[in-house]
């Protein structure tokens, strides 16, 4: 993300002037140095990214992906959420869907003009299609003029989704955790006989490590199959098959 070319979306979004500077100085004079053994280079100055942590960077990065070129097709939508971008596409030929998704890699200019770079190697395909739809032959999507792998398997803010769009590994994953936390609070807290921690602190403890595992993603995951939560189990990449193309950047 370049300072010059976020302050100019600043201007070109409005926002007031006295904001605008504000950013700007917040941004201005930013260096860095590297360390070798106990020797340390000049300063070097920093015209690129903002300031780790700080609560402000977020908003600015949305601000500066926020007119992210959308595709030309009602087959195909984008989704994001801060440097997360999932696009997909659906439609009943699978190799139309792939021609879909192809075509907007290809117009994506929007990267190359505000001067961001998408990793291919990041990047995954995910075809999802019920069972009796086999493709001919593995699916074939480039970006930036390199091969983008097929999964099986897809983790997007957390959640695991596989090419049936079932949720149960992720079921399994959470209830692995949410075991091993417990066994963790059950030592803090001691016994009745020999408390270690008082029943405010333990009740801390289960907001802070355990509930946020069962509210994350619950309206999802409570709508799982008793059958899908005990099958499934990750996948490989082999055997990737669908109309459906989820792409994930």
């Amino acid at each position: 993300m370049w300072h010059e070319d976020l302050l100019l979306k600043l201007r070109k979004y409005n926002i007031p002037i006295k904001l605008t500077r504000w950013i700007s100085s917040f941004l201005s004079h930013c260096s860095t140095s590297f360390k070798i053994g106990s020797s340390f280079s000049s300063p070097l100055q920093i015209n690129t990214g903002t300031p780790q942590g700080s609560t402000i960077s977020p908003v600015l990065y949305i601000l500066y992906v926020g007119d992210i070129r959308q595709p030309d097709n009602d087959y195909t939508k984008i989704s994001q959420y801060a440097d997360d971008i999932t696009i997909w596409t659906s439609h009943i030929h699978p190799y139309r869907a792939e021609d879909y998704l192809q075509h907007y890699f290809n117009r994506i200019h929007w990267c190359k003009d505000w001067r961001i770079e998408l990793n291919p190697k990041k990047s995954q395909i995910l075809y999802i299609a019920k069972r009796n739809r086999i493709r001919t032959r593995q699916p074939y999507l480039t970006l930036n003029n390199t091969i983008i792998p097929v999964t099986n398997q897809v983790r997007f803010l957390g959640i695991h989704i596989d090419n049936r769009l079932k949720l149960g590994y992720q079921h399994r994953l959470n209830h692995r955790k949410v075991k091993q936390r417990v066994r963790l609070l059950f030592r803090i807290a001691g016994t009745e006989e020999h408390p270690l921690a008082s029943p405010s602190t333990t009740m801390k403890i289960y907001k802070m490590m355990i509930r946020p595992l069962f509210e994350y993603a619950a309206p999802a995951l409570a709508h799982i199959p008793p059958t899908t939560q005990n099958n499934l189990q990750p996948h490989n990449a082999e055997h990737a098959e669908s109309p459906t193309n989820c792409h994930r950047i």
